[in-house]
């Protein structure tokens, strides 16, 4: 009912798609701009980025839940959202790690503060989740890390379990009016493939075997595993800068003044793992693991043999 709030705020070096709406939200400029003339201004905030930490051990929040709050970057945030909150509509963020954006990882406290933030200046919170929801980060919703409490809330990836290609948006009470309003102004959220039943039903055998095989209550173990594997890799090779992992996702970050410039490292990083057989797909000098929540441990060894490898061959000392 506030026709006068009709911009978004979004995250610098955030991604949240190529359609032109989802464009309009990137805080990444190399997916922005070159559809630039064609998309809505939205506003975008500061965000820290951290390494060396885990935000999803075993303790909820991992064992600095108060980091980014006191940063810089929300202060600025903040100081943004206030300053524009009579012409902002909503925030969308992905919560705890920016995946297009190297696998950044602004904190649980930076997000903590935005959502007050938004809750104190009548600003909806949007949690673009297609990428870490789903257990991804160790929980099914990201969000939960952060006791964000979204107004809407976006699924895909692992909804599916990747077989098809299905999302959902999960909206929170009293949002639903709006989908059944006067034809003039009820929200017409229609699409070709909405609803389709194959796909729905890969999801549901999708869920069953979650439940089944309890893929959840297994991560603890796994997320263990891959951290140590991740530090004791950024110990043993130090072409590795950064270090970072939040449930599910570790990257490393590499000292790139030793070898190809930015295009080609990436490249030359992913052709030497695919010839030892593993699939890595490295964002400009960052390494990720971003592996099947059900993943043994023979496969994360491996995976983190093949990445020391590919970086000595790659960066040698």
């Amino acid at each position: 009912g506030q026709d006068h709030k009709r911009r978004f705020a979004a995250l610098d070096n955030s991604y949240h798609g190529e359609t032109l709406g989802a464009l309009s939200v990137c805080g990444s400029p190399q997916w922005r701009e070159p559809f630039g003339p064609l998309l809505h201004g939205a506003l975008y905030l500061p965000a820290p980025a951290y390494g060396d930490h885990e935000h999803a051990d075993l303790d909820p929040c991992g064992p600095r839940p108060e980091l980014g709050a006191d940063s810089p970057e929300a202060d600025r945030a903040v100081a943004l959202l206030e300053e524009h909150h009579d012409e902002l509509s909503a925030l969308i963020v992905e919560p705890l790690i920016q995946c297009a954006g190297r696998m950044t990882m602004p904190g649980v406290g930076y997000y903590r503060r935005l959502a007050a933030a938004c809750r104190r200046l009548d600003i909806h919170l949007i949690a673009d989740e297609i990428a870490v929801g789903f257990g991804r980060t160790g929980r099914l919703i990201a969000s939960s890390w952060a006791g964000l409490a979204p107004d809407l809330l976006c699924l895909s990836k692992g909804l599916s379990g990747g077989v098809l290609p299905l999302a959902a948006t999960l909206i929170r009470a009293g949002f639903e009016d709006d989908f059944h309003g006067p034809p003039s102004h009820s929200f017409a959220h229609s699409h070709t493939f909405t609803g389709n039943p194959i796909t729905c039903a890969a999801a549901l055998a999708s869920l069953e075997v979650f439940a089944r095989e309890q893929t959840f209550a297994a991560l603890p173990e796994r997320i263990a595993k891959m951290s140590a594997l991740r530090r004791a890799l950024a110990e043993r090779h130090p072409q590795i800068v950064e270090s970072r992992q939040a449930g599910m996702v570790a990257a490393l970050t590499v000292d790139r003044s030793h070898g190809p410039d930015d295009g080609r490292l990436s490249l030359a990083l992913r052709e030497a793992a695919l010839a030892r057989g593993v699939l890595l797909r490295p964002l400009l000098d960052t390494i990720y693991w971003m592996p099947a929540l059900n993943i043994d441990d023979a496969a994360l060894e491996r995976m983190a043999a093949v990445t020391g490898e590919i970086i000595d061959e790659v960066l040698p000392r």
